[in-house]
């Protein structure tokens, strides 16, 4: 049968971009190119030693997370 998508109504877009030493999150507006949050492993707050593996990516989720709270 036929699937319909439905539309969200989600103002906010989290985009993740991933290179071979570091991980970035932006969460941007649905309307626009304005970043609201964005984090990386490239960040003073980021403490791993490693900087492209899982909890790296865990890491820098919890920072863009903590960000948009205080939007």
């Amino acid at each position: 049968g036929k699937y319909r998508r439905k539309e969200l109504a989600v103002p906010y877009h989290l985009r993740v971009h991933r290179t071979c030493k570091h991980i970035y999150a932006q969460i941007f507006m649905e309307a626009g190119a304005k970043v609201v949050a964005c984090a990386s492993t490239l960040d003073k707050e980021f403490d791993l030693p490693k900087t492209s593996n899982i909890s790296a990516a865990a890491k820098v989720g919890e920072l863009v997370a903590i960000r948009a709270k205080k939007i």
